[in-house]
């Protein structure tokens, strides 16, 4: 049992480093020798845990939807006691304070982003990881849809666009050297959402 503690903790270790270099160099500029460096460890103690860097890279996507779906299971605790949308808001919060509240993060999704571009597997696991969002969301919309509290027309199709617009504002907010504040636009997004934007062509003036 400590034995397979003190493996773990060595690994998470790796981990950890490779996602601070990933983050700081790029992917295609790291070296096994950076993140053995970071990790306080030996080269060949890294090639112990993985057998390449592309690994490890894939071992920090799967990390990454570990900690995504953690968050999802705290939102779910709240789909009983909250409205659709109190329970939106506050669920596209914590996405949007996790990316804010860590520049790294965000340099590392702009890797995940450029390494899906070119290879398969990336991307697969990238669409897991929206795809799970995408799930979470049409199961609330769905619920509420059948207690009447929400009329929406492919619940679906709204929960992707609303999991792409939490990702968009969270990387907004870096890309515009933190000039943006996401917190505003989400809430007033949701208010708009909820309250409706389109006005009935009878009062729309000519």
């Amino acid at each position: 049992m400590g034995e397979n503690m003190v493996e773990k903790s060595k690994k998470e270790k790796l981990i950890e480093a490779a996602t601070l270099c990933f983050a700081e160099k790029g992917y295609h500029s790291t070296t096994v020798d950076d993140i053995a460096a970071h990790a306080g460890m030996t080269k060949g103690g890294v090639y112990w845990y993985f057998r390449s860097k592309r690994e490890i890279f894939m071992a920090i996507l799967e990390e990454n939807i570990i900690i995504n779906r953690a968050i999802w299971d705290k939102i779910d605790r709240l789909s009983n006691e909250l409205s659709p949308k109190e329970l939106l808001f506050a669920g596209g919060m914590l996405f949007i304070e996790r990316i804010m509240e860590d520049p790294f993060l965000q340099r590392l999704h702009d890797e995940i982003r450029a390494e899906a571009v070119k290879d398969p597997a990336v991307r697969e696991k990238l669409f897991e990881n929206i795809s799970t969002g995408v799930g979470y969301i049409g199961r609330y919309f769905e619920k509420a849809i059948k207690r009447e509290a929400l009329r929406v027309g492919d619940f679906r199709r709204l929960s992707f666009c609303i999991v792409m617009t939490i990702m968009g504002l969270g990387n907004a907010y870096w890309m515009t050297g933190r000039r943006l504040d996401p917190k505003s636009f989400w809430r007033e997004f949701v208010d708009d959402l909820f309250r409706g934007i389109g006005v009935p062509e009878r009062e729309v003036t000519q």
